[in-house]
């Protein structure tokens, strides 16, 4: 196996013949062999040596040293100078390459082993570092924190991007000076001074952290440090991380706040306020705690591994099953209406609520208990619900005495409408009664009268002083049965007997306008209907009544009697209207007679209504079904 890849550059064939095969007898694999500076650019190119033996003096183009300086930059391949001799110039130009060794012409095989394996591990560690520092750089470009590489004497030897967050200004800008220079302020530099000097000066990393005014407000940042050693110099160099914890900060006194306001509400809770841990012990014990159980914190802790002796006996079971699913997690809050036992061993009703302080793997911590003493609340309940069955109790006794108040209170009703219906009844038989006997009792003998004058006329000469005198009584008597029938005929009108409505409200007007001497008129809307017998008459009735209201009280010189079977339901309206001076029907509207026709109304399931009539006067309607 190959110890490496050798590229020989040497213009002296001979010579070159005789490191190539001393170099195979090593171990090493020669891969290229040239005397020219340009052609061992290109073989390095093409042949990725890992190292060049390379003649400081070359005679064809270029020489060694910038041929060795071209490698160099452009492949960072290793290069041992070869060279039996060279002026100053030549070899201070060799400096500038920075070669990995020099042998001198000529040489012993062990010279040129030995410089080769010097070489090579040279370049295998600073391979290494190089491959550290770039695994060092993306790591600190991959950091969230600032990453800064400072020296002793406080100079920027490497810093990521985020500098920029810190100080506005990009990490070339701060590389390579010290903060003074970087145009820090005194404090910043004094800051970073003292913290590089004690890394320094002990050995060991330091954290500090620092404010540091920024365009969005102070911010609060922490620098933590490492040292970096150089055997037998101590700390050359430090590593500084420095991170941003303005919001940390902020959360840690917004959460001390948080605590603070907790412990102040806890202490002045109206509730009592209790805290057990998962082990039994007492956290948290307010005064209105001690008030309400009569137990101060001490004899708690001293006596009590949990709430559960505060529960009365009875109501234990239920209180410790809820109590027992929040302390194994189960449940994380629960809450229960029990009785609870004080100190001296009265009883209290309690409302308890319950909530289980779990940690990341939603283990229960802790038990808070808030408690509320509703003893007088439970108190005023159990009155209240005495207070509601008796009054329960009375309402019943109550509701009876009415419900009987009210039977018969409705049997009176009924038996009053009843005497009312009678009563109309009655009335309505009178009419006829009276109707029949005006036409066959007072018209018959009134028409003997008239016969008998008329036959004693007859009997006179005409010559007697006497028999004008009997024509006008026959006429005054002719008069007398006249309106004697129109009163028989509104009193029992012929055609309510077959329920013609029409004509005997027809009638009605002819009649009132002959016996008042007023202009009465009747007007039909719709078409002509046959009615009831009850029904026809009780319409009648209303508009007979509210006829002689009108007549007697108003003073008209015009009534309109108006029947509507328009409805669109078939229901019908009757009305009576006249233009006198508007008085209500009865004088003041509470009249026998406004009860008698409201009664009608009720009978026929209609409404009765009675309004002022524009200009003058009042229309009586009255409403009713089909």
């Amino acid at each position: 196996m190959s110890k490496g890849k050798i590229l020989v550059v040497e213009d002296e064939a001979i010579i070159a013949e005789d490191i190539v095969c001393r170099l195979q007898q090593m171990g090493y694999e020669v891969c290229g062999n040239t005397g020219k500076g340009t052609e061992a650019l290109d073989l390095a190119r093409s042949l990725r040596p890992d190292l060049v033996l390379m003649d400081i003096n070359l005679s064809n183009g270029i020489d060694g040293v910038e041929a060795a300086q071209r490698i160099h930059n452009e492949l960072n391949t290793p290069v041992v100078f070869m060279t039996a001799h060279a002026d100053a110039a030549m070899l201070q130009r060799a400096k500038s390459c920075d070669p990995y060794g020099y042998i001198i012409k000529p040489f012993q095989e062990h010279q040129i082993e030995s410089h080769i394996e010097v070489a090579l591990h040279k370049c295998a560690v600073e391979e290494r570092l190089r491959e550290s520092e770039l695994q060092f750089r993306l790591l600190a470009e991959q950091s969230p924190d600032i990453v800064v590489r400072i020296s002793r004497d406080v100079r920027c030897l490497y810093t990521n991007s985020n500098i920029k967050n810190l100080l506005g200004m990009p990490a070339e800008f701060v590389i390579g000076k010290t903060c003074k220079e970087a145009g820090m302020d005194e404090a910043f530099c004094q800051f970073w001074k003292m913290l590089v000097d004690q890394t320094v000066q002990t050995g060991k990393g330091m954290q500090q952290e620092f404010q540091f005014p920024s365009p969005g407000g102070r911010k609060i940042y922490q620098v933590r440090t490492a040292p970096e050693f150089d055997d037998g110099k101590g700390v050359v160099s430090l590593i500084a991380t420095v991170r941003d914890v303005t919001a940390s900060r902020e959360t840690e006194m917004r959460m001390h706040e948080l605590a603070q306001r907790l412990v102040y509400h806890v202490n002045n809770s109206p509730l009592a306020v209790a805290e057990w841990s998962a082990d039994g012990r007492c956290l948290s014990w307010n005064s209105e705690a001690e008030s309400l159980f009569g137990w101060t914190q001490a004899e708690v802790q001293q006596t009590m591994q949990d709430c559960l002796p505060l529960i009365h006996p009875e109501d234990l079971p239920k209180f410790e099953q809820a109590y027992r699913k929040l302390k194994s997690g189960q449940d994380v809050s629960a809450f229960s209406i029990c009785r609870s036992v004080q100190k001296n061993g009265e009883i209290l009703h309690c409302e308890w609520y319950l909530s289980s302080l779990v940690d990341d793997n939603a283990k229960s911590q802790a038990i808070l208990c808030l408690i509320s003493d509703s003893t007088a609340r439970e108190h005023a309940e159990q009155a209240l619900l005495r207070a509601k069955k008796s009054l329960e109790t009375q309402v019943s006794q109550r509701t009876a005495s009415l419900q009987k108040a009210n039977a018969e209170l409705k049997k009176e009703i009924d038996i009053r409408h009843q005497l009312e219906t009678e009563l109309i009844q009655i009335s309505e038989r009178e009419h006829r009664r009276i109707g029949q006997d005006l036409h066959d009792g007072i018209c018959q003998e009134l028409a003997g009268i008239r016969y008998s004058l008329e036959a004693i006329s007859k009997q006179m000469r005409n010559s007697s002083p006497h028999k004008s005198r009997l024509t006008r009584l026959t006429g005054g008597v002719e008069r007398a049965i006249h309106h004697t029938r129109l009163l028989s005929r509104g009193l029992a009108p012929l055609e309510l007997e077959n329920g013609d409505l029409q004509n005997a409200l027809s009638e009605l007007a002819e009649n009132t306008a002959t016996l008042f001497q007023i202009d009465c008129q009747f007007e039909l809307i719709g078409r002509p209907g046959q009615f009831e017998i009850e029904k026809a008459t009780n319409l009648f009735r209303i508009a007979q009544e509210a006829l002689q209201n009108a007549t007697k009280h108003a003073q008209p010189t015009q009534i309109v009697i108006k029947l509507d079977l328009s409805g669109p339901n078939g229901d019908g309206e009757i009305s009576v209207t006249d233009n006198g001076h508007g008085s209500k029907p009865n004088g003041n509207g509470h009249g026998m007679g406004l009860k008698i026709m409201n009664k009608r109304a009720n009978i026929l399931g209609g409404q009765l209504l009675v309004e002022p009539s524009e200009p003058t006067g009042t229309c009586v309607r009255c409403l009713f079904p089909k």
